[in-house]
Formats: C-alpha cells, structure tokens, sequence
C-alpha cells in the first residue's frame, strides 16, 4: 500500500512538471529559431510540427478519455433504473452536438482561411 502511494506521487509530480518543462521547450525552440533565421531555419514548418504534436494529444485526450466515457461508458444504475429509451436519445443528442461543434470549428477554420487569402 505505502509502494502503492509512493508511486501515485511520482506519477502526479511528473504529471504537474511536464506542463512548465513543454512550455520551456517550446520557448526555448523558438528563441533558437528566431536566432538561427539568418540559416534558412523555416520557423513556419517547427511552429507547424510543433502545434501538430500538440493537436494530436488534444485529439487522443478528447477522444479516449472524455467522448468514450460519454459514448461508449453504459449509465449509472440509477439512470437505468428510471431509463425509458432517454439514455439512447440522450447519446444521439451527445453526437449531434459533437458533430455540430466540429462542423462549426471547420466552418471557422475556412472562414479564417479566406480572410488569409483576402490580404
């Protein structure tokens, strides 16, 4: 039990470090790139790599985690003791929403994309 705790808190230090030490990383990367531009370093394409990495995580944290738990994860006992069919509705809702976020998202995104092309 104690090897039990000890090792929670290893893993929630190591869980709180890791925010400050990316920040530190990626301020350090991009204070090397604004030095090394006289190199032909391309900042756009490491700010891209970068944010990709950083998207993919969003994308699996969201995905794993928080829609698999409200998709996939059946009700609690005492929602399936009052459960009429409003648990399967209550899911279609939860999509729908979802897809409409991401419709509104992509929206922006090509709304964005045309301002850009404007100037």
């Amino acid at each position: 039990r104690n090897f039990r705790k000890k090792l929670v808190t290893q893993l929630i230090c190591f869980f709180a470090i890791t925010s400050p030490v990316g920040i530190l990383l990626g301020v350090g990367t991009l204070v090397a790139l604004e030095h090394e531009t006289r190199m032909n370093v391309d900042t756009n394409l490491v700010s891209a790599i970068c944010q990709s990495f950083a998207a993919g995580t969003f994308l699996y944290v969201a995905t794993v985690e928080v829609m698999s738990k409200e998709f996939f994860v059946e009700c609690t006992p005492y929602e399936n003791d009052i459960d009429d069919g409003m648990g399967k509705r209550k899911k279609r809702l939860k999509f729908g929403v979802c897809c409409l976020g991401v419709a509104l998202m992509a929206l922006i995104k090509l709304l964005e994309a045309d301002d850009d092309d404007d100037d």
